[in-house]
């Protein structure tokens, strides 16, 4: 599957996993976050968007959703409370929702578990990113998306896992989105920015976390759905 046939062929499906997480600040602001669908009402999501946050809404903003208007408009409702990455300082988090359409679609997360990556192997592949940065005048939270490279991969000092660094600007409102490969899964999350403490972001690249965390934070709650559990497959 190339990112241009996702593109064409797939695209509407694969953007109604998504949600627009609206969520009010310690200040009292409010923000927006991206989440998407990985099975059994489980959504994932970046730590940054929930931790210490009040969850105002969980919106399926999507157009397709078979949704009424009034039922789009008051949202999904969270089952039980957020859970996090058990190292706190790994930006992933997960959540469940109990009233979501029997037909929303799964985002197939990768099986390439940090330990086997090629990096030459990935270089100057395609994917897609989906998210909910504001955008002026628009009166509601808009889904956006935007078909990337990736341009490096990347160890880091901070802990152990892979970070894909893909030609995208970063925004606010894309935190928690997947980022979906031209081969036919989930590459990783767009969650935390790795620019230096104290300097300006940079403004053309994105960053993505790999999918091995995020494997981590749903096995270590049992929640993570029969339809990503990689041993199933095999």
């Amino acid at each position: 599957m190339s990112a241009a046939s996702l593109d064409k062929e797939d695209f509407r499906t694969y953007l109604r996993g998504c949600v627009a997480i609206e969520v009010s600040l310690p200040n009292g602001e409010v923000a927006i976050g991206t989440g998407f669908h990985v099975g059994e009402g489980v959504f994932l999501t970046a730590r940054h968007v929930l931790e210490g946050n009040t969850i105002n809404a969980i919106l399926a903003k999507a157009p397709g959703v078979l949704m009424t208007p009034d039922e789009i408009a008051a949202g999904l409702t969270l089952m039980g409370e957020p859970v996090f990455h058990p190292d706190q300082n790994v930006d992933v988090a997960a959540f469940r929702v109990s009233d979501l359409v029997s037909d929303t679609p799964v985002l197939q997360l990768g099986g390439h578990y940090d330990d086997w990556i090629n990096d030459e192997q990935w270089l100057l592949s395609e994917a897609i990113v989906f998210g909910y940065p504001p955008i002026p005048s628009a009166k509601d939270a808009i889904l956006v998306v935007d078909r990337v490279r990736v341009n490096a991969v990347v160890d880091t000092y901070r802990d152990r896992y892979v970070r894909f660094v893909v030609s995208g600007a970063p925004r606010g409102g894309f935190s928690g989105g997947p980022v979906y490969h031209e081969w036919g899964f989930v590459l990783g999350m767009i969650t935390e920015s790795l620019e230096r403490q104290g300097e300006a972001p940079s403004s053309g690249y994105l960053t993505v976390l790999s999918i091995e965390a995020l494997f981590e934070c749903l096995d270590h709650h049992d929640m993570l759905p029969a339809c990503q559990n990689l041993e199933l497959k095999d």
